[in-house]
């Protein structure tokens, strides 16, 4: 399953989100933005926008800007085509305010993405009989209890995979909200107020998306280095907490066996890794909690050392050690980890 994710800036925060752009930059990385946030039009909104697409093509950014009718006014155009020409960016996300034939017109001559979250299916099959290499991105939704549920969601994403449509979704970041409303900026109503990485290992895990977007205005520095390593490497970072006597696994990386069952995560490399020269007592063996992490003891024989992440609650062994546990803003994690996919053991106590 391939990771690809993509950011979004507007004209009211680009100056503030230079640099975190600097740093995420990359040849063909999407950059989602919005030509009609009412807020933002005043008199020298024609030239601010100009400048700013100016600064993200020179940069290699694939730029996706979302037009309505009013952006045609703002810009003295007349059609689709027309703005397009003007703006020279990368794909027109076309929202509210015109019908299927002007969207047909304007894709013959330039990429569009339609809104997945609100066009018809008879509509979409109008598309895909005059358009090849649609693609589709979902609405955000500002106002707390307006975005979709994760059932909504999936409906319309099979229509339009199995359409061989690209399907693009919003993730939100509450902690850096976008003005006006500051209630981050999903496209799922239950992301609302979830980790961005977590969200974006949701979304690429279940296979709702082909390209996930952060709605909001950026990342701090823990969160864009877990998805940058998951997005150059696959390696995926858990933040965990440990006991003194186990801080020795921090930033250990650890394949998932293939075979892990749905109560836990079997961390594959993990006898070698902890029984070197190591007689492990018992200690602490408790009932197991989602989340927590555990090492089997030397009563355990063959497998004493064996470390794993519990994903649901198991009863307590006096043969397992509870030794940690996932930091509790992340505690949903397991979910989204396949087997056979590497992890990263990350100290984590905020």
């Amino acid at each position: 399953m391939d990771f690809k994710i993509g950011y979004s800036t507007y004209l009211s925060t680009f100056k503030e989100q230079k640099p975190f752009l600097d740093r995420i930059k990359k040849q063909g990385r999407i950059i989602f933005t919005s030509l009609h946030i009412p807020e933002e039009i005043n008199s020298t909104y024609k030239n601010q926008i100009l400048n700013m697409l100016h600064w993200l093509k020179e940069r290699n950014f694939c730029v996706i800007g979302d037009i309505s009718r009013r952006t045609l006014e703002q810009f003295d155009c007349t059609s689709i085509a027309e703005v397009a020409n003007y703006l020279n960016i990368d794909m027109l996300r076309i929202d509210y305010g015109f019908s299927v034939s002007e969207i047909i017109e304007v894709a013959k001559q330039y990429p569009i993405v339609f809104n997945a979250s609100t066009l018809d299916k008879k509509s979409i099959e109008l598309l895909k009989n005059d358009v090849v290499n649609l693609k589709a991105l979902h609405n955000f939704y500002p106002r707390a209890y307006t975005a979709l549920s994760i059932h909504q969601f999936d409906k319309i994403n099979r229509y339009l995979q199995n359409q061989k449509i690209d399907v693009y979704g919003f993730i939100p970041n509450i902690n850096i909200p976008r003005s006006p409303i500051f209630e981050g900026l999903p496209t799922l109503e239950h992301q609302r107020h979830v980790s961005p990485y977590l969200n974006a290992l949701e979304m690429w895990a279940t296979g709702h998306v082909n390209c996930v977007l952060l709605g909001d205005l950026g990342l701090n520095n823990f969160e864009l280095e877990c998805i940058e390593r998951f997005e150059n490497e696959y390696i995926i970072t858990v933040p965990i907490q440990l006991d003194k006597k186990y801080h020795y696994l921090y930033n250990k990386v650890f394949t998932i066996r293939i075979d892990s069952p749905d109560y836990v995560l079997r961390l594959q490399e993990s006898r070698e890794i902890s029984t070197i020269g190591t007689n492990i007592e018992p200690y602490n063996c408790i009932i197991r909690t989602s989340g927590d992490i555990t090492c089997d003891n030397a009563k355990y024989l063959r497998y004493s050392g064996e470390i794993q992440i519990i994903k649901t609650q198991l009863p307590k062994d006096d043969r397992v050690n509870v030794i940690g546990k996932i930091n509790f803003h992340y505690k949903n994690i397991c979910q989204f980890i396949p087997n056979g996919y590497k992890i990263k053991l990350s100290e984590f106590g905020g």
